[in-house]
């Protein structure tokens, strides 16, 4: 379970929630996670899937996805709103389901350039 404050620091955009704490957002209140991510798509994981544990995430290639994001953000020292940071974490997650994990770093950089 989250608890009400963890959810008011990240809506605050006091703090970034790890993959596992997405994954457990999701469950709890039957969001879909692409919606929690990006904000498209519909709000709620209407057909049940997520709680019947089928998340249409691959939560391993997500989690390295965020990771990613945090490390060349860190690296470059940059930072962004939580809003253009999801929709970075998507566009990297993305990538990494069409293309494998093992991007060129420069190419992560260049997205983090033009979200900034």
């Amino acid at each position: 379970m989250v608890h009400k404050n963890t959810i008011s620091r990240y809506e605050r955009e006091l703090t970034v929630p790890d993959a596992e704490a997405l994954a457990r957002i999701c469950e709890r209140y039957s969001v879909n996670p692409v919606w929690l991510l990006t904000g498209s798509g519909p709000r709620h994981d209407i057909g049940g899937l997520l709680a019947h544990g089928e998340c249409p995430l691959d939560e391993t290639l997500l989690r390295d996805a965020l990771l990613t994001v945090e490390q060349v953000m860190d690296e470059a020292e940059r930072c962004l709103p939580a809003e253009k940071k999801a929709q970075l974490i998507h566009s990297i997650y993305e990538l990494f389901r069409a293309h494998g994990k093992d991007l060129d770093k420069r190419l992560v950089q260049n997205l983090i350039r033009a979200a900034s």
